[in-house]
C-alpha cells in the first residue's frame, strides 16, 4: 500500500487518499503537521534509515507497537516513508514492508530492531537488519541477516539464508545488533555494535561473505554505546553514533540512559577514529539512532524521538532535519543540527512554578541513572524509566535526602504536589522506597523553615499527593525526605517523579503600559506585579513577538504576555506609539514675536497667532515699517534655548503694499551673536503657499529671516505667518537605575550568578547611550539603548557602576551597587581521635565565611551545633559533620565511622562490625553487601568471572567463632550455565593468627547451595581476626555461571565467664633496638594452672603456674617497630579427664624501637 503524507499537514488529495483507504490495508494514519513525519500517535516509528534512489528519498524505519504501559522494544516489523521534496513536505507512507520471519526462516517472530537498507555492487538493494535466530545456543541470539530487492521497497528475500554475523559465528560475546554499511568505490564496509562495543569488518562484492575477521573500534569514539552511522565526504569517512558518556560535566549528556549523536572522522573506514563532539542533544525519548545522507545539494539527518501523541520511550517516531558543514575546517566539521519544530516554553496559562526553577538536590552529582531535569518537566510517565525521574540510589544511601527550587524572583506559594516512585517496598533498607516521612521547608531571612499549616505528608508512591500550607514568599523551596530504614542501619533510596509548586492566584494584575516612539520597538517589562490586597508581587512575563509594523507609525496596540504562575488567562499591555519626533513642533506658538519695525496697522502678533494668510487687504499680517529704510526681519526669543532646523515663512503680497522678497535668509543668536544657519537649503520664494527652509540644527535663543526686498525697497515683503520648527534644548539629564537579578542567600549574598540591568529614563529620548563598568574597569559604552544588561558569575564583592548619556550630552549621576556572590559550598572535613574516641571538624570556605558548623549522630536529623570535639559512646557510629557559610550555602555532608570500642564484647552475627574485600567484584555490585545485615536486595556478584573466588570478612580484633552461613545469589538455573549460580563448591576458611595461614575450619556440616535460605555451617570454635568463603564458581567459562553472594554472617562462640582467676597482661620494650613482647600471667586461683601463649611471634607454655605465682615469658619480634595487635591465651587446670580449659583473646600495644 502507498498512501501519501504532508509533513506540513496540507493532504494532497483527499479524494485519492479515500479510495486508498477503501482497497488497502492497514490503514495509513493521518499525515503530521510537522516534526515527527507522523506525529499524531496512530504510527509509531524508529531507527531511521536514509537512502537516495532515483531522485527519491526513503526513510526505512521500524515500527514501535509497544503498549502504553509496556516498557520493552515491541517491534514485529519494517516500514518505510518516501518523498521527493524534502522541504515541500510531502511523504507516503509504506506500512509492512518486511517482518522477520516472513523474509528469514531461521528468525523468530519480533525484534525487528534497527538496520539499514543500501545499493548494492550489482545495483539491487539490500537490508541489512538484526533478527533473533530461532535454533541458536548462544547466550545472546541476535543475528544479522541480509535481505535483497529489486527495488528499495520491496518485496524483499532473505539473500544469505543465514545470519551473516551472530555471537556463534564471530565466537564472541557481543550484542550483534544496529548494523550501518558503506558501498564505497566497489568495496563493502559494515559496522554495528551496542553496549560499547563497537566492531567493523570488510564484505565481498556479494554483499554477504564476511572478508577477514573483525575489527574492535575502541579509541576515537568517545562514549559510543549504539547505532553506527558510517558514510563518505570529500574521501573522509564519517561515523556517527549514539553516546552516553554521561555525567554532570559530559558534552554528550547528564543521564546514562539518555543518549546523544555524536560524530568521528577518518581516513579510511576501518579508523583510526578521531572524536569530533556531539551534534545532537538527547531528545525527549532515551534512545536516539541518526541517519545522514545528501539529498538534492542539501544533507540530512533523520532521528527519532518521543514527541508524537501518546508516544514515549518505547513508542518512538522518525523526524528529519537539516545538517550543515562548516566547511572552514578540514575535514569539514558537521553543525550540531537545529530540530524542528522549536522547542518553547509552554505558555499555557498555570499556576506551577516550578518549570521556572533551578533545580538541586543533596545528592549531587546526581547518580547517571537518574535526570534531576526530570523533577519540573510537568511530565508523569505511566510506566516510567530512571531517567524519567530523580533518585538516589547508590550503594551508600543516607538517611535523608532533600530536593531544592531555587527562584530569581520570589514567588508567593502556598500548595505542592509530589509524586514518588519506588521499585521495593520499605522494610529491606535497599532499592528505592517509599519515604518514610517528609515535609516542605522555605527559605526565609538566611534561614530554613518549615512551612506552616501543612495539610499532611502521604508517602505511597505513583500517585500525585497535594500539600497545601501557610502562603510563604520565598525564593527557595525544599523537600526534606527521610529514607525508609532497614536492617543493620541501612536506608532504601528515594525518588520523585514531578514535584509541582503552585502560585497564590492574585486579586489582579497591574496594568502593563509602554510608550515608544515610531520605528522603535516598545521596551516591555521583564516582570509584571501580582496584587495581593494591597501587597505588589513581581512575576516573570514572557511577551509574545511584536510585529514591526505595529509600531511603524503612531497609535496604540496591545500585546500579549504570559505570566509565570498565573492561572486565570493571559494579560496584556498597551503600547503608545508616538510620532518619529515627538517633541518636534512649532516653536514660533512659544516665542517672543519681534521685528525691525512694523509698519503702521501691522503686527508682530500675526508672526505666531496660527492664521496662514498670503494675500487680502483684511488680514492681520506683519509688514516693516517703509519709513525705516531698512531691508526689514522678523523673528521669535526664548526664555531658553531652544534646538532649531526649520523654518517656514508664509509671504503676504498686496498692491502697492507688499511684495514677495528678492531673496531672504535665517539667522540664529547664539551667546548674543547673530550668525547664518549652516548647511542651509536654498531659501525658496512662493507666492501662496510655504517656503520652507531647513539646516543644521542649532541651540539658539533667538531665530529671525533677513528679508530683501524688491526694487531697492519699493516693496517691502510682508509675512502672513513664521513657523519655526524644532524642539526645545534637552536641558534635563537622564535617570539611570540598577536593578540585580539573583537567587537571594543570606546577609545580602546571592547564592547564584546575578544579571545586573542598567536602565535610563529620559524626559525627551526613548534610548540613550549608556556606560557601564563592573569593578575598576573602563567603562563600556553601549549607544542606542534602553537598558543594558551583564551576568555577574565571578564570586565576591563587586561593584557595579552606570551611567547614561541623552541625544543633547546630558550626563546622568553615576548609579552604582554593591553585589556580593557566594556560589561556593564551604567544606568540612572529620577526624577521628580513636583512643578518646572523639571526632573534630574544620570548615573551609573562600567566600562570605563559616557561619557555622553542625553535627548529626547516625543519621542525618537533630543537627547540633559543634563547638568541640563530639565524644561518642563504645557502640559504632558514623558522625555526620555540615558547615553553612554566611551567604546560606551548606556544604555536602561529611562522615567519619568510630568503630565499636575495643571493650564491647563480640556477640550474636559480627559480620556487620567487620570489613568485607573479595577476589574480584562486578562493576555493579558491592562487596559492602555481603555484611549489610539484609538478606534481601543489594548482592556481591563476579560475573562475568569464574573460576576460584572469594570473599572475606576481617575485625579489628580476634574473635572466636563458631558458625557461619551463607545466602547465595542466583539469577538463573544450574542447567542454564549461565548468569549468576551458587558455586559448584565452597568451604569456610579462617586465618591462623600465628602463621597467617588459611585453614579450612573443622566441620562435619555439609557445604549446600541454596539461594533461599541461610547456608550454615557450625565448626569448632576458632580464634582469629579473618574469615572467608572460598568458592569453585558454577561455570567452567566466562559468564557460564558466576558466583555471588547476598549475605555472609559469622557467630561470635557464646563464651562463659571466666572461671580460672588468672591475670594475663603484656608489656614491650626495646632489645638491642627491636621490640620484645613480653607477657605475664599471675595465678590467683586456689590449683595450679597452664598456660599456653600464642602470639603472632611464636608460642610457649607456663606448665603449672602454682596458686599465688606469676611469670613471664618474652617474645622477641625481630623488628625496630611493633604493631598493635592480638593473642590466643589457653588456660589449662586439673588432671587430664577433669580438666577445665579457658580461651581468651588478649590485646598487645605498639612499640616502636
Amino acid at each position: 500500500m502507498v498512501s501519501t503524507w504532508m509533513r506540513w499537514g496540507r493532504l494532497l488529495c483527499a479524494g485519492a487518499v479515500a479510495v486508498a483507504l477503501a482497497v488497502s490495508t492497514p490503514t495509513a494514519a493521518t499525515a503530521a503537521t510537522q516534526n515527527p513525519i507522523i506525529g499524531d500517535g496512530s504510527v509509531y516509528s524508529a531507527d531511521p534509515t536514509l537512502l537516495v534512489a532515483d531522485d527519491t528519498l526513503y526513510l526505512h524505519a521500524g515500527r514501535d507497537e509497544a503498549g502504553e504501559n509496556i516498557n520493552d522494544f515491541v517491534m514485529n516489523e519494517w516500514q518505510a516513508f518516501s518523498t521527493t521534496d524534502v522541504d515541500g513536505g510531502e511523504w507516503e507512507h509504506h506500512p509492512s514492508l518486511m517482518r522477520p520471519e516472513e523474509v528469514f526462516d531461521w528468525a523468530t517472530p519480533g525484534r525487528a530492531y534497527a538496520g539499514q537498507v543500501v545499493e548494492g555492487t550489482d545495483g539491487r538493494f539490500y537490508w541489512y537488519v538484526p533478527v533473533h535466530e530461532a535454533a541458536s545456543t548462544a547466550d545472546d541470539k541476535f543475528g544479522i541477516g541480509v535481505a535483497v530487492s529489486d527495488t528499495p521497497l520491496g518485496p524483499w528475500t532473505d539473500h544469505a539464508d543465514r545470519p551473516i554475523v551472530s555471537q556463534t559465528i564471530l565466537d564472541n560475546d557481543a550484542h550483534n545488533i544496529d548494523p550501518t554499511v558503506l558501498v564505497d568505490d566497489g568495496r563493502v564496509w559494515m559496522h554495528w555494535g551496542s553496549f560499547g562495543r563497537l566492531q567493523a569488518i570488510e564484505l565481498a562484492a556479494d554483499m554477504k561473505t564476511l572478508v577477514g575477521s573483525p575489527t574492535q573500534i575502541t579509541s576515537g569514539v568517545t562514549g559510543f554505546f549504539e547505532a553506527p552511522w558510517l558514510f563518505e565526504r570529500d574521501d573522509t569517512y564519517y561515523l556517527a553514533y549514539a553516546a552516553n558518556n554521561a555525567g554532570p560535566a559530559s558534552g554528550c549528556t547528564e543521564a546514562t540512559y539518555h543518549a546523544c549523536i555524536a560524530y568521528s572522522t577518518s581516513p579510511s573506514p576501518l579508523g583510526p577514529w578521531t572524536h569530533r563532539g556531539r551534534i545532537l542533544a538527547p531528545v525527549s525519548s532515551t534512545t536516539s539512532h541518526p541517519a545522514i545522507a545528501e539529498f538534492q545539494g542539501q544533507w540530512y539527518m533523520a532521528y527519532h524521538t518521543a514527541d508524537a501523541e501518546g508516544g514515549n520511550h518505547f513508542r518512538r517516531s522518525v523526524a528529519i532535519d537539516e545538517l550543515n558543514w562548516d566547511e572552514t575546517q578540514t575535514p569539514a566539521r558537521i553543525l550540531p543540527v537545529v530540530t524542528t519544530p522549536a522547542h518553547g516554553a509552554d505558555q499555557t496559562p498555570r499556576s506551577n512554578v516550578a518549570p521556572w526553577a533551578t533545580v538541586s538536590a543533596s545528592n549531587e552529582p546526581i547518580p547517571t541513572q537518574y535526570w534531576i531535569k526530570a523533577l519540573n518537566d510537568e511530565l508523569v510517565r505511566p510506566n516510567p524509566l530512571p531517567p524519567d525521574m530523580w533518585g538516589s540510589w547508590t550503594a551508600s544511601r543516607p538517611a535523608q535526602e532533600w530536593i531544592q527550587y531555587d527562584w530569581t524572583t520570589p514567588v508567593r506559594v502556598d500548595r505542592a504536589r509530589i509524586q514518588f516512585w519506588r521499585d521495593t517496598a520499605p522494610g529491606t533498607g535497599d532499592g528505592v522506597a517509599d519515604p518514610a516521612a517528609w515535609r516542605l521547608q522555605y527559605w526565609e531571612a538566611g534561614e530554613w523553615k518549615d512551612v506552616r499549616e501543612p495539610s499532611g505528608y502521604p508517602t505511597s508512591t505513583r500517585e500525585m499527593h497535594e500539600v497545601t500550607f501557610e502562603a510563604v514568599t520565598t525564593s527557595r523551596l525544599r523537600a526534606v525526605l527521610d529514607a525508609a530504614p532497614g536492617p543493620a542501619g541501612r536506608y532504601s533510596a528515594v525518588a520523585v517523579e514531578e514535584w509541582e509548586v503552585h502560585a497564590v492566584q492574585p486579586d489582579g494584575v497591574a496594568a502593563v503600559t509602554a510608550t515608544t516612539v515610531a520605528g522603535v520597538a516598545p521596551d516591555l517589562p521583564t516582570t509584571v506585579a501580582l496584587e495581593y490586597a494591597g501587597e505588589h508581587i513581581a512575576a516573570p512575563v514572557q511577551w509574545d513577538a511584536i510585529d514591526e509594523a505595529a509600531y511603524a507609525a503612531a497609535g496604540t496596540f496591545t500585546v500579549s504576555g504570559f505570566v509565570e504562575g498565573y492561572a486565570a488567562g493571559r494579560i496584556s499591555a498597551e503600547v503608545v506609539v508616538r510620532d518619529e519626533h515627538p517633541w518636534r513642533t512649532n516653536l514660533a506658538l512659544t516665542g517672543a514675536a519681534a521685528a525691525q519695525s512694523t509698519a503702521t496697522g501691522a503686527t508682530t502678533a500675526a508672526l505666531n497667532d496660527g492664521v496662514v494668510a498670503y494675500d487680502g487687504a483684511e488680514a492681520a499680517v506683519w509688514r516693516p515699517d517703509p519709513r525705516s529704510g531698512e531691508p526689514g526681519w522678523a523673528g521669535y526669543s526664548w526664555a531658553a534655548p531652544v534646538v532649531v532646523d526649520t523654518v517656514t515663512a508664509h509671504f503676504w503680497t498686496a498692491d502697492d503694499l507688499a511684495d514677495l522678497p528678492a531673496a531672504w535668509a535665517v539667522q540664529v543668536r547664539v551667546d548674543g551673536v547673530w550668525t547664518d544657519v549652516s548647511d542651509a537649503d536654498a531659501a525658496p520664494i512662493e507666492a501662496g503657499a510655504a517656503s520652507t527652509v531647513t539646516f543644521a540644527p542649532i541651540a539658539a535663543d533667538a531665530v529671525r529671516v533677513m528679508l530683501t526686498p524688491q526694487d531697492g525697497g519699493a516693496s517691502p515683503a510682508a509675512l502672513g505667518e513664521l513657523e519655526v520648527l524644532g524642539e526645545p534644548q534637552d536641558a534635563l539629564a537622564p535617570e539611570v537605575t540598577l536593578t540585580t537579578t539573583g537567587v537571594a542567600g543570606a546577609e545580602g549574598w546571592f547564592v547564584s550568578p546575578v544579571t545586573i540591568r542598567a536602565a535610563a529614563i529620559d524626559d525627551h529620548d526613548q534610548r540613550t547611550t549608556i556606560d557601564f563598568a563592573v569593578g575598576d574597569a573602563p567603562w563600556r559604552t553601549t549607544t542606542d539603548v534602553r537598558a543594558v544588561e551583564e551576568t555577574l558569575s565571578e564570586d565576591g564583592e563587586h561593584t557595579v557602576r552606570a551611567r547614561a548619556t541623552d541625544a543633547a550630552g546630558n550626563v546622568s549621576e553615576v548609579g552604582s551597587t554593591t553585589v556580593r556572590i557566594d556560589t561556593v559550598r564551604p567544606t568540612v572535613t572529620g577526624a577521628l581521635d580513636a583512643g578518646a574516641r572523639t571526632v573534630s571538624a574544620e570548615a573551609a570556605d573562600r567566600g562570605s565565611g563559616i557561619a557555622r558548623v553542625e553535627y548529626a549522630i547516625d543519621a542525618p536529623t537533630a543537627w547540633t551545633a559543634y563547638t568541640e570535639p563530639v565524644a561518642v559512646d563504645e557502640q559504632p557510629h558514623r558522625l555526620l559533620l555540615r558547615a553553612r557559610d554566611a551567604a546560606g550555602n551548606v556544604s555536602l555532608t561529611a562522615s567519619v565511622d568510630v568503630p565499636i570500642g575495643s571493650d564491647v564484647p563480640m556477640e550474636g552475627n559480627v559480620a556487620p562490625r567487620a570489613t568485607a574485600t573479595a577476589s574480584y567484584t562486578s562493576g555493579w555490585n558491592s562487596v559492602a553487601a555481603v555484611n549489610d545485615g539484609s538478606l534481601t536486595g543489594s548482592s556481591w556478584g563476579t560475573w562475568p568471572n569464574v573460576g576460584e573466588q572469594w570473599v572475606q570478612l576481617e575485625w579489628d580484633r580476634a574473635v572466636t567463632l563458631d558458625r557461619a552461613g551463607v545466602l547465595f545469589f542466583r539469577d538463573a538455573a544450574d542447567a542454564a550455565n549461565a548468569g549468576m549460580i551458587p558455586p559448584r563448591e565452597w568451604r569456610l576458611q579462617y586465618r591462623d593468627e600465628a602463621s597467617g595461614e588459611w585453614r579450612d575450619v573443622d566441620t562435619d556440616d555439609p557445604y549446600a547451595r541454596s539461594s533461599e535460605t541461610l547456608n550454615e555451617v557450625t565448626f569448632a570454635p576458632v580464634t582469629t581476626s579473618r574469615l572467608r568463603v572460598l568458592m569453585q564458581a558454577w561455570g567452567d567459562a566466562s559468564a557460564q555461571g558466576s558466583s555471588g553472594i547476598l549475605e555472609f554472617e559469622a557467630w561470635a562462640a557464646e563464651s562463659a565467664s571466666p572461671t580460672l582467676d588468672v591475670d594475663v597482661t603484656t608489656t614491650a620494650r626495646c632489645v638491642a633496638s627491636k621490640a620484645t613482647l613480653v607477657v605475664t600471667a599471675a595465678n590467683a586461683d586456689d590449683a595450679p594452672v597452664t598456660i599456653r601463649l600464642d602470639t603472632p611471634y611464636g608460642k610457649r607454655t607456663i606448665a603449672e603456674l602454682a596458686p599465688g605465682s606469676r611469670a613471664s615469658q618474652a617474645f622477641s619480634t625481630r623488628m625496630s617497630a611493633m604493631p598493635e595487635g592480638t593473642m590466643a591465651v589457653t588456660l589449662t587446670s586439673g588432671a587430664a579427664d577433669t580438666a577445665s580449659e579457658e580461651q581468651r583473646v588478649v590485646v598487645f600495644d605498639e612499640q616502636s624501637c
